[in-house]
């Protein structure tokens, strides 16, 4: 199982350690491996040490940090306007997937697809049906991140 592993991933050479991209160090016990004149040790220095160095996630922890300390500077009306900002880009990406959910139904009717191409009508109804359920839990998200952002500011006003 572990060969087909390496095996799939070496072609991604360039997202995992250098152990595994090493060329001729990688393909020689694998070769072996598969003619079962060998063993392949995972449990060996050269595979331990790349994975425990590497660190896919590395850049998004400092990002996270610096946005954190950036965070840290700001006073509580900042805070308060920041907050704002995102609540209401939230809310103008839930009416955009809204818009866009009511438009595909309107194209869809439009044209006329589910009797032009009755092979996918099941799936149209099934969309349909889903788009319906999508709608539903996008109000409900606009309603809570207003009702939040409507709280917040008002304890942001009552409380200076």
């Amino acid at each position: 199982m572990m060969i087909k592993f390496l095996n799939i991933f070496y072609f991604y050479y360039p997202l995992l350690p250098s152990c595994y991209a090493a060329g001729e160090q990688t393909r020689a016990p694998l070769g072996r491996v598969r003619s079962g004149q060998g063993s392949l040790n995972v449990n060996s220095k050269l595979f331990t040490d790349d994975i425990l160095e590497s660190n896919i996630l590395g850049p998004y922890f400092e990002m996270m940090e610096a946005y954190k300390e950036f965070l840290s500077t700001l006073s509580s009306e900042q805070l308060c306007c920041l907050s704002n900002t995102v609540g209401f880009f939230i809310i103008l990406v839930v009416i955009h997937s809204i818009t866009t959910t009511l438009l595909g139904n309107k194209i869809i009717s439009y044209f006329n697809l589910e009797n032009k191409y009755p092979k996918i009508s099941k799936y149209l109804k099934y969309r349909e049906k889903m788009g319906n359920y999508y709608i539903i839990f996008s109000m409900f998200m606009i309603y809570l991140v207003s009702i939040y952002y409507i709280c917040l500011n008002l304890y942001m006003f009552f409380s200076y």
